[in-house]
């Protein structure tokens, strides 16, 4: 084992040498103060090193690993894994009208357009094919390879008891599989987006394969705003639709002033008991986004709107030590759009649906030079009392101190 990491050293020294080999060290700190039914304090410390180098004019290396310092009883107390471990290929190929061909091997990160279905790390092939007014491409990868700590998979009550073991590492074993098309300013700069999902459960019983099919569309309605509509059908053992949208409106000359307001609706299932019994006919992401900090559930049986506002308020101080300081207030409202089973399981099942709270948010984010990053993020939750089971009934507060610094 020592003389191959011996040997690896060589070969990477010596293709930094040849070709050109950039390579940097980042470390992460997350402070966060929890008080639900009774208070928690957090602190995760993650070291990132990473590497990129140039194999000639066509490929390109990327690597990355990661570990981390974790004060969570969820988690092992220290914990690592690469992040990236990829080699890509551009090709340009002009015939055919075709501006540029990519593929890369390895594993990456992935994310279809709307970021609300699948945005995950994968194990796997990604082909892409560029064309004057439009982008395509096709991914396959598989999860369970990934370090369980540092994935968000969970779609079935297999996935929801491997996650509680301790003794178990990696991720669910599933495969997944991306095709997607953007066209680029189709009309009036407004651009389509077409994408499909398929993941396959590669357990041998008490599966759950889903697949989805979406649409989106974003562009700007003139005087700094700007939108995006999107919709996703999920079809396969899970069959619901997700909706969702923005506006967005930005004054740069007004200290760098936006003013969002977007929604999202996942349909439900009012029968099941659990959203990963594999029963449930309401929609479940493979690992996407939703809203929240205090809160933060899972887009399945969830309504949710959210109004924000950030600006930079010493922009204009172009000598200012504050200049890049952006603050930013948010407030969400929650719901439950039908009776049945919901991802938090603080939320009681026999209230049916209906309003379950509002969060209210605010953050600070400050870059005083490329190389460190300080941000501050506090949420409160005030949930609806009746919706939510005993000891979970007050305002749930989080904070998140984070620190970044690179070299």
């Amino acid at each position: 084992m020592k003389k191959r990491a011996i040997l690896a050293a060589v070969v990477l020294a010596a293709a930094g040498i040849t070709y050109g080999m950039d390579f940097g060290f980042s470390v992460d700190s997350d402070s966060t103060f929890q008080r639900m039914d009774e208070s928690e304090f957090i602190q995760k410390n993650t070291g990132l090193v990473w590497v990129a180098a140039d194999l000639g004019e066509t490929w390109e290396f990327h690597g990355a690993l990661s570990g981390t310092l974790s004060s969570d009883d969820a988690e092992p107390v220290f914990y690592a894994d690469l992040r990236q471990l990829s080699l890509k290929g551009l090709f340009e190929t002009p015939a055919a009208g075709v501006s540029l061909v990519s593929v890369e091997a390895g594993r990456f990160r992935e994310a279809e357009f709307s970021g609300r279905v699948l945005a995950h790390t994968l194990d796997g092939l990604r082909l892409e094919l560029g064309l004057p007014d439009s982008t395509g491409r096709l991914t396959v990868g598989y999860t369970g390879l990934i370090n369980k700590y540092y994935g968000s998979v969970m779609m079935s009550g297999a996935d929801a008891a491997d996650d509680a073991d301790s003794d178990i590492i990696l991720g669910p074993a599933r495969l997944v599989g991306t095709l997607s098309w953007e066209f680029i300013e189709l009309f009036s700069r407004n651009s389509l987006n077409l994408a499909a999902v398929l993941q396959k459960d590669l357990r041998s019983e008490d599966t759950v394969d889903t697949v989805y099919a979406g649409a989106g569309l974003n562009g700007p309605l003139g005087g700094g705003a700007y939108y995006d509509l999107y919709g996703w059908y999920g079809g396969g053992d899970i069959a619901s639709f997700l909706l969702g949208g923005g506006l967005r409106w930005y004054r740069p000359d007004l200290r760098h002033a936006a003013l969002g307001l977007s929604f999202l609706y996942a349909g439900g299932d009012d029968a099941g008991t659990s959203i990963y019994d594999g029963d449930n006919k309401g929609f479940l992401p493979v690992a996407g986004s939703a809203y929240g900090l205090a809160f933060a559930p899972t887009a399945s049986n969830l309504a949710a709107a959210e109004l924000s506002f950030s600006m930079k308020p010493w922009s204009r101080e172009k000598d200012s030590v504050l200049e890049s300081l952006q603050t930013a207030l948010t407030a969400t409202l929650f719901f439950k759009p039908v009776d049945g089973p919901f991802s938090e399981g603080q939320v009681d099942g026999s209230a049916g649906s209906g309003y379950l709270g509002m969060e209210i948010g605010g953050a600070l984010n400050y870059r005083p030079f490329s190389d460190l990053g300080l941000g501050l993020s506090l949420g409160c939750f005030i949930p609806a009392r009746d919706m939510f089971v005993d000891d979970y009934q007050d305002p749930w507060l989080t904070g998140k101190l984070y620190l970044s610094f690179s070299f």
